[in-house]
């Protein structure tokens, strides 16, 4: 077995976007015996040249499981018949993904709105799910408007212009949205699916016969949330 440098490779990023160059023989970067040795981790990896004009300047892929905690990782590659030491510095990489992929609401005014959703850790540190969360929604529908209007009135000039504009970008504005989470908070370790059952209440500003949208930021994860709104009473001006 040759051992072909006494200094590590050394990989630093997430889990599986580990990348490495090396110069080797077209014999070695060509043998089809690639493996990966590691003590506190499985891992797979993978070897080609860079540029056919130099095949001796090979690329090494490193690949470890998702949820590989961060840490430092140490290691031997074998290629054929050379082996490498090498050296893996994991960053922490939140990752989550919700399932449905996206969520599309009918509601009035004002409504009050519940829903459940599937949630699963793919990166490789814990995520904390906070019990109540705000973000804005805004109906995207109408910019194109809004500046044809600042733009197309004749008495409208400088600053009138510019205020006009944002008043009607302002109208498209459809408040806050408060979301609180009733099953599922806490922390979500790597590899881990929670269920969640949310409820959104919806702003009073909210147009019947418009589409407004926002996106609900959880850690890494953005969650694109739709409303169709109905026509309807604010409930909660009923209640009153």
């Amino acid at each position: 077995m040759n051992y072909s440098r006494s200094e590590p490779l050394r990989f630093r990023g997430g889990p599986t976007r580990l990348a490495a160059t090396l110069n080797l023989s077209p014999s070695d970067s060509k043998a089809g015996s690639v493996e990966v040795i590691l003590k506190d981790a499985v891992g797979r990896i993978a070897v080609r040249p860079i540029t056919r004009e130099d095949p001796s300047r090979s690329l090494l892929r490193l690949r470890l499981p998702r949820t590989t905690p961060p840490g430092t990782y140490e290691g031997t590659v074998r290629i054929g018949d050379t082996m490498m030491p090498f050296v893996a510095q994991i960053e922490p990489r939140p990752q989550l993904r919700f399932f449905p992929g996206r969520l599309i609401i009918s509601a009035a005014a004002g409504a009050m709105v519940d829903s459940d959703l599937t949630l699963v850790n793919t990166g490789n540190v814990p995520v904390n799910i906070e019990n109540t969360h705000t973000f804005c929604i805004f109906d995207g529908t109408g910019i194109d408007r809004a500046f044809f209007v600042a733009l197309a009135e004749d008495k409208s000039k400088g600053e009138e212009r510019i205020n006009r504009l944002l008043d009607e970008l302002a109208d498209l504005h459809g408040g806050l949205v408060r979301l609180r989470v009733e099953q599922g908070v806490g922390e979500i370790a790597p590899g881990e699916t929670r269920e969640l059952h949310i409820v959104l209440r919806f702003s009073d500003r909210l147009r019947a016969g418009r589409r407004y949208s926002g996106v609900w930021q959880l850690s890494s994860a953005n969650y694109s949330i739709k409303i169709n709104v109905t026509e309807g009473r604010n409930p909660y001006e009923e209640a009153r």
